[in-house]
């Protein structure tokens, strides 16, 4: 049996601005994911503990026992203001996905 897993991190950004500069080891499989559905599903887990007026920016990232993972915040965004995720998936086949 095979178990997937994969992590992310999730950005909540005021007025739908962007990190720009994001530096990290992808994962290898990335381009096989499905985007979309990976943020409805993110979107669904969080429920009301985000804002849904702010559009969740995705990154995957490849974790071993170190890893390092950089970015910038838009100018006018205050470090206060944002909200950053880390999520864990883990998916059995024909299971559901787990957060």
């Amino acid at each position: 049996m095979r178990i997937d897993s994969a992590d992310f991190l999730v950005f909540y950004v005021p007025n739908n601005e962007k990190v720009s500069n994001v530096k990290r080891n992808r994962v290898k499989s990335y381009n096989e994911m499905d985007g979309k559905f990976l943020e409805k599903e993110v979107q669904n887990w969080f429920g009301q503990k985000t804002h849904l007026e702010w559009e969740p920016e995705i990154f995957d990232l490849h974790t071993n026992s170190e890893f390092e993972f950089t970015f910038d915040l838009p100018r006018n965004a205050k470090p206060s203001n944002v909200e950053l995720y880390y999520i864990h998936t883990r998916e059995e086949p024909m299971e559901a996905l787990e957060f």
